[in-house]
């Protein structure tokens, strides 16, 4: 999966490699959320906020400055646009039939509804696919949020002595 996903990431844009784009719009994702503060409903859109910031003169303008081409832009905003599409239909969809757990990763209803994605966004769902896994794992990262996630960091200690003890790579961490 890293050699492909490498390989795809290496792709170039207007002489720009996806990685980059994509990297970009990880920044800008979730401006839009700004816009959305006030908004209680579940499903705020603020995807759609944060592409319209995107072609906002202000920010249009920067990153035409960092040399960016339109092309560049509507990427980034496609990116940004479809970001929680898994969200939305995956994990909620999993979440609201109590079949979000471990047992249903690898089920037919999960492969059915990422097929469904991968049809309904063909041009980009390789990068939906990558800008959620990386969106999902930073909201998770326990050196972002230790309080969070405090009672992990026993574990962690205890890997990284096995780690030790068993003379392994500390790659493996």
């Amino acid at each position: 999966v890293y050699e492909i996903s490498y390989e795809f990431l290496s792709q170039k844009v207007d002489d720009i490699e996806k990685k980059v784009l994509l990297e970009i719009s990880m920044t800008l994702h979730d401006l839009g959320k700004i816009i959305c503060q006030n908004d209680k409903r579940v499903n705020r859109n603020h995807e759609l906020a944060s592409k319209n910031l995107l072609y906002d003169n202000f920010l249009m303008n920067l990153l035409q400055n960092l040399g960016l081409s339109k092309t560049h832009i509507n990427s980034i905003g496609r990116y940004i646009e479809t970001h929680d599409v898994v969200g939305k239909n995956l994990r909620d969809i999993l979440k609201d039939s109590g079949n979000f757990k471990r047992e249903y990763i690898f089920g037919k209803k999960t492969l059915n509804l990422c097929k469904k994605i991968k049809n309904e966004y063909k041009d980009i769902s390789t990068e939906i696919g990558i800008f959620f896994l990386c969106d999902s794992l930073g909201k998770t990262d326990i050196r972002i949020f230790p309080e969070q996630y405090a009672c992990y960091l026993d574990y962690e200690n205890a890997i990284e002595k096995d780690i030790r003890e068993k003379g392994l790579s500390k790659k493996l961490k």
